[in-house]
């Protein structure tokens, strides 16, 4: 099983951000199923580290970043 926190590209509203999910990620009998759970906030794409896979340029950076690890 792989976890991995990702900015949800396919949803953006009219102020330009886009929702942060949890993607879990699991492979049975040579199948991948993947499920995806929402976080609780939006981000604009400068605020995301797509490597990192954390909020950084903005204040609630660290509440943000302990709702991903939590």
């Amino acid at each position: 099983m792989k976890v991995k926190p990702i900015m949800w590209t396919y949803d953006s509203q009219k102020d330009n951000k886009f929702p942060v999910k949890i993607r879990i990620t699991t492979t049975s009998n040579g199948k991948t199923k993947q499920e995806y759970i929402p976080l609780e906030f939006r981000i604009k794409t400068n605020e995301w580290d797509a490597k990192a896979g954390r909020v950084k340029n903005t204040p609630n950076a660290p509440e943000m970043n302990l709702k991903i690890i939590e």
